[in-house]
Order: C-alpha cells, then structure tokens, then sequence
C-alpha cells in the first residue's frame, strides 16, 4: 500500500473511486495539503485527512474506504500510522462514534484518551477519543 497526497494523485483514478463508492465523499478543499489517497496494487482504495501539528500531534480527521474494500481497513490504517511517524507525529489521535471503528482501534494498540488531552483538536461531545504514541 502507498499512500500519496490527493494534490499528486491520476484525477481518472480519484473520479474512478469516487464513482465507485456508495456514497459521496467529500473532497478535502479546506486543507489540500493534509489529504491523501492510499492505494494498493495502483488503484485507490482510501482517502484520508491527516493533520501533525508542530508539536508532534497528529489528528487523522477523516478516513473513507469503499465497502469492497473494508476488509483493507486494518492495513489502511498501519499505513495511515507508519506515513504519521515520517512526518514525526509523536502522537496520533483519532475520534471515534462507531463500536466498530472502537474495536479496530483497540486491535491496532490505540488506547482511549481523556478529552483534556484532545481538546485543542475539537469540541466534538460525543463519541471517544483515542490515542497511539509513535516511535521515530
């Protein structure tokens, strides 16, 4: 799997996944330098928004794969956790509202973090934060 910033990626091979999807995503225009593609064998099958701050603090903001491509999901999301390590995340966050996505967490070392230490992100109330820490 490869992951690539959205600005850098085939606009036929991003049209093409997105036409694949069963619902419409929504393209990152507010940062386009935080949003990437993850692709696998040459055809996308994920996107991404990523933001580490420069106190080492890396927020994965939202992440959409297709429904073909679910059974992906835990290895989309080490490759989401290595490319946060190169940009010298120390930390990496991620809010959750879905039991599933709780359990996906869980499996891939995510510990669930207290809301003090995550409010600089968002004031989102419901739903749990979660947190890994990062080697170098």
């Amino acid at each position: 799997m490869q992951l690539k910033q959205m600005e850098k990626v085939d606009r036929a091979k991003l049209q093409q996944f997105l036409q694949q999807s069963e619902k419409e995503f929504v393209l990152f225009d507010e940062q386009p330098h935080a949003s990437y593609c993850i692709e696998d064998d040459g055809e996308i099958i994920s996107l991404c928004q990523l933001d580490v701050h420069t106190d080492g603090a890396g927020w994965l903001k939202k992440l959409f794969i297709t429904r073909q491509q679910a059974t992906k999901l835990p290895d989309v999301l080490q490759t989401i956790i290595r490319f946060a390590e190169t940009k010298r995340a120390k930390q990496l966050y991620v809010h959750s509202k879905q039991p599933l996505t709780d359990l996906l967490l869980l499996s891939s070392s995510f510990t669930i973090d207290e809301r003090s230490n995550v409010q600089h992100f968002n004031d989102e109330q419901t739903g749990t934060w979660w947190s890994i820490t990062l080697t170098e």
